[in-house]
C-alpha cells in the first residue's frame, strides 16, 4: 500500500518533508506545537496507545503524488482527533492535492480501529485547501478569524458579579453554549453525542479545552443566572482567550465586562506577550470589541469535520439444521370423520367395512 504508518526507517524522508509542512489546528500550533519528529517517533512506539498518529505516503511510480505525511493527534478522553500537520504544502514544488487526499482518506480508515468518531481540521480559508478536504470527506461547519493582541492590555477593576467558574455551573453553561451556538455547529462539535462504550455524554467546548494549557474560567452571574463566561488558557508559547456571551445586543455590556476581566487576568498572570482569540461568523459584534482593546486579525480559517462511521457488530442468529426445523405433528380439525372412512372402504369392496 502507498500509505503506511510511520516507521523508524522513514526518518530521513520525514526530515526532508517537514520543511514544507502545513500547520493545522491553530490553537495547538500557536500555544504549544508538537514537534514533527517527536510526534512521529511517539506514534511508532510498539506499545502505542498514545493518541499520536503519523502516516507516510511513498509511491515512486507516481509522477504527481510521490511522497508526503500526515500527523493526527487524538483529543484526550474524547472520541475525536485533529489533523495537526500535512506535508508537503500545496504551494510547494512537490505539493499536490492528491497527496493530501490519499493521506486523509487512509487516516480516516485507520482511525476506525481506534474508535475515533470525528476528525477535525481548520485549513486556511482558500478554495484549493477547502476543496481538497471536501474531496476527502470533510464538511465545513464554521468560519472564524484568529485575532492577536498587539498592545499591552489595560488593567481595569473587575465589575461585581464576576466569580470563578465552579463545577455546579455545568448545567447553566451547557444552556449558555446551546443558546449562543447554531445547531449545525453544536452537532459538528459533538453536542449530545455519547462517548464510545459508555452512556457518558461528550462535554461541549464551553466545558472542556482539549489542547495543551491550563484553563481558568470566570462567569458573570446576575440574580442567580449566568449571563456569560470568559476563559483564559495559558500554555508554553502563548495564551488563548475564549468569550461566551451574547455579542449581538446593541449594547453588549456583559461581553465588554467579561473581556475586560480576561485581559486583566492575562496582564497579571501571563509569562509572555502572546494572547490570541477567535471570532466566528455568527459572533457578530465581537470583532469591534476586540479592536477597541488592541486586537488585530491574523488569519482566516475554516472549521471542518469528518464524521467517521463505526462498524456495527450484530450477533448472527443460530442456524437450525433441517431436522431441528421440522416440528412435531399437531392434531388438526381437518381429520377425516370415522363414518366417511367406512363408506369409502365399502365402496372399494373392503370386506372389513361393516
Amino acid at each position: 500500500m502507498p500509505v503506511q504508518p510511520f516507521r523508524v526507517g522513514d526518518a530521513l524522508l520525514l526530515q526532508r518533508l517537514r520543511r514544507t509542512a502545513t500547520e493545522l489546528n491553530m490553537e495547538q500550533a500557536l500555544l504549544e506545537p508538537y514537534p514533527v519528529v517527536r510526534t512521529a517517533l511517539g506514534s511508532a512506539l510498539p506499545w502505542g496507545g498514545n493518541g499520536r498518529f503519523t502516516y507516510m505516503l511513498q509511491q515512486a511510480d507516481n509522477g504527481l503524488a510521490r511522497a508526503g505525511f500526515a500527523q493526527i493527534l487524538q483529543r484526550p478522553g474524547r472520541p475525536e482527533a485533529d489533523v495537526i500537520r500535512l506535508a508537503p504544502s500545496l504551494d510547494s514544488p512537490h505539493g499536490h492535492p492528491a497527496i493530501w487526499r490519499k493521506l486523509l482518506v487512509h487516516a480516516s480508515q485507520e482511525l476506525v480501529t481506534h474508535r475515533i468518531l470525528r476528525l477535525y481540521s481548520d485549513p486556511l480559508d482558500q478554495p484549493l485547501l477547502i476543496d481538497t478536504f471536501r474531496q476527502a470527506g470533510f464538511s465545513p461547519y464554521a468560519r472564524e478569524t484568529i485575532w492577536r493582541l498587539g498592545v499591552a492590555p489595560q488593567v481595569q477593576p473587575s465589575p461585581p458579579g464576576i466569580r470563578p467558574q465552579q463545577p455546579e455551573d455545568e448545567w447553566q453553561l451547557r444552556r449558555l453554549y446551546a443558546r449562543l451556538t447554531p445547531p449545525p455547529v453544536q452537532q459538528a462539535e459533538g453536542m449530545g453525542a455519547e462517548q464510545n462504550g459508555s452512556q457518558q455524554k461528550v462535554p461541549p467546548p464551553i466545558l472542556a479545552w482539549p489542547f495543551p494549557g491550563q484553563l481558568q474560567g470566570f462567569v458573570l452571574e446576575e440574580e442567580g443566572e449566568i449571563r456569560g463566561c470568559v476563559q483564559l488558557i495559558q500554555a508554553r508559547r502563548g495564551s488563548w482567550l475564549r468569550l461566551w456571551a451574547d455579542t449581538l445586543q446593541p449594547e453588549p455590556e456583559v461581553a465588554r465586562q467579561l473581556l475586560a476581566h480576561g485581559l486583566a487576568l492575562f496582564a497579571q498572570q501571563a509569562r509572555h506577550r502572546h494572547l490570541y482569540t477567535s471570532v466566528r461568523e455568527y459572533q457578530g459584534g465581537l470583532a469591534s470589541l476586540l479592536s477597541q482593546q488592541g486586537f488585530a486579525p491574523v488569519t482566516d480559517r475554516v472549521k471542518m469535520v469528518k464524521h467517521i462511521l463505526q462498524p456495527v457488530r450484530e450477533q448472527a442468529g443460530k442456524r437450525l439444521s433441517a431436522l431441528e426445523a421440522v416440528r412435531d405433528a399437531v392434531p388438526s380439525s381437518l381429520a377425516v370423520p370415522k363414518a366417511t372412512t367406512k363408506l369409502a372402504r365399502k365402496r372399494l369392496g373392503d370386506p372389513m367395512a361393516g
